[in-house]
């Protein structure tokens, strides 16, 4: 039985936390009822809600969410963090104030929170060079749901897919030989999107604001030939030729149109490298997941490797759902592997790791109408008497 005190139930107070832990501390509430003839006798629990931060109740978490929290109670709990009152020595004749122990609370890192999941018996992970890409594009827009709403957009899907198209196919815009990457014009923009000039100016506005997009110059050198973009910042007067390096000035047989130079954008490497992955995919099935949940916790895509030393894969779903740990995949295909041998072997890799971090969901997600018969079969045969829940999302981002 749990007994709540009203007076204190539901207060609500504003902390800053820095570097993942609590600033300050947090001021044990009394009891407001309560009266004892020596106040250390009075034991009680403090429920913890830190908004937008519900843990999965497992107890290798309890040394994790408190700065010297050793010889301490503390817990995940039901909707937040529970914590024993006390401190651990209580001097008699102390009031009841100077005897609480007030944690100061950490915020952990979700890729932290599975690794404490995984255990400390050999089992390792981290972030993917994929996670890594998706890391760094989630970061440039400003947040998961503002990266999914941009790919979502035909037009900004479509201008970010335009940067991958490889070499000289005859599509808008200019594919350079030394740096294998391709850099629109404004106008090219407008051709990809379909959108007027007005509305591409937009488009490409916001993109640089957050730094998807660079503007430059496409140059020649005039001593060894070399043409190559700029970033506007790398220009002057005259620009360095990042092959020979030698100087040439800004003038029209360097950059060897008509009239006036035009501006040429180049999508930044970790945005190309994060669409070529593509981690696009299970950055739409983690805003699915979320999806009307109070409290999503998530990292990007992680390697696991096992007490061997032997990497396990890739897995793209790593998340924590109002408590609830969800791993899974997502990808275009709606299939994990063409072959059965490889398909089996990548289903048993994916339960190996769900139990490890106690897995209370798995997840298969694609963009495709359906699943592969013979994938569900066997997702369904693999995971079999786990006690482990087993949802397949098909239409992804549709």
């Amino acid at each position: 039985m749990r007994l709540h005190d009203a007076q204190v139930q539901g207060v609500i107070r504003y902390e800053p936390f820095a570097g993942g832990a609590q600033a300050t501390v947090v001021e044990t509430p009394l009891p407001s009822t309560v009266r004892a003839l020596e106040p250390s006798d009075v034991r009680w629990m403090v429920d913890v809600e830190v908004e937008n931060y519900w843990l999965p109740v497992r107890p290798g978490l309890q040394a994790l969410l408190a700065e010297e929290a050793d010889g301490h109670v503390i817990r995940p709990a039901a909707e937040g963090i529970a914590y024993h009152s006390q401190s651990m020595f209580v001097l008699l004749g102390q009031p009841l104030e100077r005897t609480t122990w007030r944690p100061r609370l950490r915020i952990l890192p979700t890729k932290d929170i599975f690794a404490a999941l995984m255990g400390q018996d050999g089992f390792r992970i981290d972030l993917s060079a994929a996670g890594r890409y998706a890391s760094a594009t989630v970061s440039l827009w400003g947040g998961l749901a503002e990266t999914v709403g941009a790919i979502k957009s035909p037009e900004t899907l479509a201008l970010l897919e335009s940067f991958l198209v490889p070499r000289r196919t005859g599509q808008p815009g200019v594919y350079l030989d030394g740096t294998r990457r391709r850099f629109l014009t404004l106008e090219d923009i407008g051709a990809v999107t379909g959108l007027d000039a007005d509305q591409a100016r937009i488009l490409v506005d916001e993109a640089l604001r957050r730094g998807v997009l660079v503007r430059g110059l496409v140059l020649g050198c005039r001593e060894c030939d070399y043409v190559a973009w700029y970033p506007l910042e790398h220009v002057g007067q005259a620009f360095a030729c990042a092959r020979c390096r030698r100087t040439t000035l800004l003038q029209q047989e360097a950059w060897r149109e008509p009239a006036e130079p035009k501006w040429y954008y180049e999508l930044v490497e970790v945005v190309y490298q994060a669409m070529n992955s593509p981690v696009h995919i299970p950055l739409m099935a983690l805003e699915q997941i979320g999806s009307g949940a109070r409290s999503l916790l998530y990292s990007h895509e992680m390697d696991v490797w096992d007490q061997q030393g032997t990497k396990l894969g890739e897995f793209d779903i790593w998340a924590i759902r109002d408590g609830e740990v969800v791993i899974g995949e997502a990808n275009s295909t709606g299939l994990l592997a063409s072959r059965e041998e490889d398909e089996r072997r990548r289903l048993g890799r994916l339960r190996t790791v769900a139990e490890r971090v106690t897995a209370d969901v798995v997840i298969f997600s694609t963009t495709t109408d359906a699943w592969r018969d013979t994938t569900v079969e066997r997702a369904r045969e693999t995971f079999e008497g786990g006690g482990i829940q087993l949802e397949f999302v098909v239409r992804l981002g549709s």
